[in-house]
């Protein structure tokens, strides 16, 4: 009897692990969609016009030829760049206007939009950065034809500077520079560290659940060390998602690379409880890449 008892709560626990590991791989590749309807149900803007900007709507194709739409937004410094804002996971365009008062002051122009599987995105699947970095890359490309005159910089924040960073190694000159917030050793990291401030088990569980969603295992350090752009990396000390010494690892290998860290604030957390000092790094690193930008032989 004992014996049967065993077999069967062993294969209830087995089904149990399994029905875990396939909905956290689901989660992951079907993240919610953060859309108009969730901005008015949470009392968030519903686009730029509640952020007093003016802006204009513009249509390109992805990587994969589906339609991607995206809000260009008007920047307060007529020389800046053009800042390509790469949310995070679970996020979206609308979640993202949070920022736009941050860097208005250092931009000409800021571009907004969903990136697969988030918002209202025509994609179904999100892959964690690994397709994305290649819309990230057709984004900046169309911004290098549409103002070649300005620099272009991509601001990612968690999974976002995964996407920055990946597709400035794929963009090349394109590109003029990365800032990443928040940036974490890999997806898997990640996604453990999540299920673990969720009260949810992590270990074997997030690295089978990542293998299942096939989302990108690299370490985000190892792709850093690709790059040939200047990259800023934004950090808190209390940031319980992304590790902080990972985070001054990725700015170390890059070979341009550039970390600020700022005490005690939490994962995406550092613009907020230091306003001012993180206005300063974006102010000083992009002035340096506009600056150099200039100084760059006129493309023909």
């Amino acid at each position: 009897m004992w014996y049967g008892l065993l077999i069967l709560l062993g294969t209830g626990l087995g089904m149990a692990i399994i029905l875990l590991l396939a909905s956290v791989a689901h989660v992951v590749t079907h993240p919610p969609r953060r859309t108009t309807g969730w901005a008015v149900a949470n009392g968030m803007p519903t686009g730029p016009e509640d952020v007093q900007a003016d802006y204009e709507v513009c249509k390109i194709e992805d990587s994969s030829k589906k339609l991607l739409e995206l809000w260009a937004l008007g920047g307060a410094d007529p020389e800046g760049p053009c800042v390509v804002v790469l949310h995070g996971w679970g996020d979206s365009r609308l979640g993202a206007l949070a920022w736009y008062d941050t860097l208005k002051p250092i931009a000409g122009r800021i571009i907004l939009y969903d990136q697969r599987a988030h918002g209202e995105s025509a994609q179904r699947r999100c892959t964690a950065g690994r397709r994305e970095a290649d819309d990230a890359a057709v984004v900046a490309r169309w911004l290098k034809q549409r103002e070649p005159d300005r620099a272009v910089v991509l601001f990612g924040y968690s999974m976002g500077a995964a996407i920055g960073i990946d597709a400035a190694i794929e963009c090349g000159e394109v590109v003029d520079a990365v800032i990443a917030d928040s940036p974490y050793r890999n997806f898997t990291e990640a996604l453990a560290t999540t299920l673990r401030a969720s009260a949810l088990p992590a270990r074997g569980i997030a690295p089978a659940a990542a293998w299942l969603a096939r989302v990108p295992g690299e370490l985000i350090a190892e792709r850093a060390a690709q790059m040939k752009q200047p990259l800023l990396v934004l950090h808190g000390t209390g940031d319980i998602i992304a590790s902080h010494d990972e985070a001054r690892r990725i700015a170390q290998a890059a070979p341009r690379g550039r970390f600020v860290e700022f005490e005690g604030a939490g994962h995406l957390q550092a613009s907020s409880d230091h306003p001012q000092e993180y206005d300063q790094a974006l102010r000083r690193f992009v002035g340096e890449v506009t600056a150099e930008k200039k100084a760059r032989p006129t493309e023909t």
